[in-house]
């Protein structure tokens, strides 16, 4: 994800979109192999690997990896806007969705402490 959101600001800075264009099915594909992690009754991110560099106790729901979750989706939707594909707003709209569950009191209080 966080090579996602390089991406992203490299096309923004930058603004070659030729490469943006050359490698945007690869960009497509890396977004959706993650996007298939999105849990269908929370809208939240469920992480299956436990290894990852700079960042301890991954795995299962976890706010980090659902915040870098949101901004990837968040700048996958504006280069897909960038290159007029229509899976912009899908994104988009996920990132919504994941954004209100991580908001949520449902998954995000503990009863016990209050």
């Amino acid at each position: 994800m966080s090579s996602l959101i390089g991406t992203y600001e490299y096309v923004l800075y930058s603004g070659d979109m030729d490469f943006l264009t050359i490698n945007w099915n690869k960009v497509k594909s890396a977004v959706d192999y993650v996007v298939r992690k999105l849990d269908d009754d929370s809208g939240l991110l469920y992480v299956t690997g436990v290894n990852d560099w700079g960042r301890a106790s991954q795995g299962g729901f976890n706010t980090a990896a659902n915040a870098l979750m949101f901004r990837t989706l968040i700048t996958g939707s504006l280069m897909a806007s960038w290159i007029h594909d229509e899976i912009s707003s899908r994104w988009e709209l996920k990132a919504y969705v994941l954004k209100a569950a991580m908001n949520s009191a449902v998954f995000n209080w503990d009863p016990v402490m209050g």
